[in-house]
């Protein structure tokens, strides 16, 4: 189940599935997964044949650069330039929380028009239990 709306910090972001990478950034210039458009309140999100455990790692990545940007707390550079291993960083921490969400059912996957879960891929390093 992929979401049209999101709830945070109690501003409500809506969220926009493409079916082209290049169609997820504002500009036109990148290939992305994911993009946030602070000033309409949109996410963006490429999902022509990704998984839906993809989409919500996506989600819940852009979801971290809002709560970074809202808190003022230091995941993207001044300037909101990037800095690519806090990027990395952030990408990793939504991996975690994605499995974690999906270990303990607080998001269900559930493949478009079918009642079946979707087991969430185990992470292949054994760090990770």
């Amino acid at each position: 189940m992929k979401p049209e709306r999101i709830n945070i910090l109690g501003s409500v972001y809506s969220i926009e599935y493409c079916n082209r990478p290049s169609d997820v950034d504002l500009f036109k210039r990148e290939s992305l997964f994911g993009q946030t458009d602070y000033w309409t309140q949109t996410i963006r999100i490429y999902d022509n044949g990704r998984s839906i455990q993809d989409i919500w790692k996506t989600i819940i990545h852009e979801v971290l650069h809002i709560i970074g940007e809202c808190m003022k707390l230091d995941i993207l550079d001044k300037g909101g330039m990037k800095d690519e291993r806090k990027h990395e960083e952030l990408d990793m921490l939504a991996v975690a929380l994605a499995d974690t969400f999906f270990r303990n059912n607080l998001i269900l996957l559930k493949a478009d028009n079918q009642d079946t879960v979707v087991p969430m891929p185990r992470p292949r390093d054994k760090t990770f239990g």
